[in-house]
């Protein structure tokens, strides 16, 4: 009898350790997210990265035609406080002279929707500077993956009526 009630005892001990010790801790195990855990054992897909910096597009799908391979250069730089300058070169654009768009973007705290509200757009003439147009475009994108070296997206919405589709994806410069 004795050793009956000593199992019964030592059972739901070794229970409760064997659930224990197995459980991982869950949350941001990449340490180049803002939100990094070192307590986390197990990567629970809530890491968020600062968008702040200067990207390179890798891929630009726009109305279902690659155009990627149209530039030259495309470089993106994202400031921190909620501005962005787009600087573009290509051949098949203002006579293969530089164009630069100006902007507001707003990433939302769970880091799925970046909107891009372009302000001002500048022309460039053998490398002079045409001077700053007002203009007010913006898009909405769905963000299908971003981290610390690169993020790719899909657009939600344009008020540019020559934009009803796209996909992009930059790299961290």
């Amino acid at each position: 009898m004795i050793k009956v009630k000593i199992k019964y005892i030592y059972l739901p001990l070794v229970c409760s350790f064997l659930a224990f010790s197995s459980c991982k801790k869950e949350g941001c195990t990449d340490e180049s997210a803002t939100n990094y855990s070192s307590e986390a054992k197990k990567n629970d897909g809530s890491c968020l990265y600062n968008i702040a910096g200067t990207w390179t597009i890798s891929s630009y799908i726009a109305n279902g035609t690659d155009i990627t391979n149209a530039y030259t250069y495309y470089y993106l730089t994202m400031n921190s406080a909620g501005t962005y300058y787009a600087e573009a070169q290509s051949p098949q654009l203002n006579n293969g002279d530089w164009v630069d768009v100006y902007g507001l973007y707003t990433l939302n705290s769970s880091q799925t929707t970046l909107t891009l509200t372009s302000t001002g757009v500048d022309y460039y003439n053998n490398g002079v500077s045409t001077g700053i147009s007002a203009i007010s475009e913006q898009t909405v994108w769905n963000i299908n993956s971003f981290n610390n070296n690169s993020i790719s997206c899909s657009l939600l919405s344009s008020t540019d009526p020559s934009l009803s589709s796209g996909q992009f994806t930059f790299v961290r410069l």
